[in-house]
């Protein structure tokens, strides 16, 4: 039985999201294909990896810090500037897979 969403409060109720960054090559491409095409693939090389950056905000508007999960097996201080004082609540960890 699906529990009546209304009696969750809206401080229990929370959305989580995910957006990523492309980190890698810093160059313009030029992309030709057929206009009526809806889909075109393009090649790119495989030297890019992949930032994740999770939110997670209540229904009340409450939100926690992000999350930034990097590709490593560690997250390296020398990535950071000296003073972070805008991120100090952020979290910051590393994965395998980025």
């Amino acid at each position: 039985m699906i529990p009546d969403i209304r009696k969750i409060p809206m401080s229990l109720r929370w959305n989580m999201d995910e957006t990523g960054l492309t980190e890698g090559t810093n160059k313009d491409y030029l992309v030709l294909g057929n206009s009526k095409k809806r889909t075109i693939y393009v090649q790119n090389p495989g030297d890019r990896t992949w930032t994740s950056i999770l939110e997670c905000i209540s229904a009340n508007g409450r939100h926690l810090p992000p999350l930034v999960i990097f590709k490593g097996e560690t997250v390296q201080h020398q990535w950071f500037p000296a003073e972070i004082e805008d991120y100090a609540s952020w979290s910051f960890t590393s994965s395998t897979n980025g």
